[in-house]
């Protein structure tokens, strides 16, 4: 097993090839956690940065009671796990917001093009549809029947899996084809 107490050491002391000997040592961590966010490079970049961040200024090896590699590394993996959280959240939320906007931006497209409508009807068919639907299943049912994305891309834009969009949109389709009947 590696020193990694002794790497750690190295690199506080701006050590380049014990840094690099460090990462490669996280790669397979860092890789699972960027696999999860659907490796976003930004995303790998960010953990790296973290690990760097944690061994040459959050690190204190003098604070612990008892010191091995276990621990130390224990130390690490656990950091790094909690800032993949924030990220993950942060992600999250910023996905959110986007996905809003968006659909703001829809919303605001097709309000315009109601306008424009030869018929009215057609109109007052997507405020009745929208009535019964929830938000989300009009989201899914606006982008896959009206704007042509894949389930795939539905997916990501509403960070979810593709099955919970394929349930959302047959729970929606299942509601309108109650409400033309």
């Amino acid at each position: 097993m590696k020193d990694f107490i002794g790497l750690i050491k190295c690199a506080k002391d701006n050590d380049e090839n014990a840094m690099i000997e460090l990462i490669d040592a996280f790669a397979p961590l860092i890789g699972k956690y960027t696999r999860i966010m659907n490796y976003d490079e930004d995303f790998r970049n960010d953990m790296i940065l973290k690990l760097i961040t944690i061994t040459k200024i959050e690190l204190d090896l003098g604070k612990f009671k008892e010191l091995n590699n276990y621990i130390v590394l224990k130390y690490i993996e656990t950091a790094l796990y909690h800032h993949y959280i924030m990220l993950s959240k942060q992600h999250n939320s910023r996905t959110s917001l986007e996905m809003n906007y968006e659909y703001d931006v829809i919303v605001d497209l097709s309000d315009a093009n109601e306008s424009m409508s030869d018929s009215l009807h057609d109109g007052l068919f997507l405020d009745t549809v929208q009535s019964v639907l929830t938000e989300r299943e009009y989201i899914c049912v606006d982008l896959m029947a009206l704007r042509g994305y894949t389930t795939e891309q539905v997916a990501r834009q509403l960070g979810i899996t593709k099955q919970a969009v394929n349930q959302c949109k047959n729970r929606a389709l299942g509601k309108v084809k109650r409400l033309i009947l």
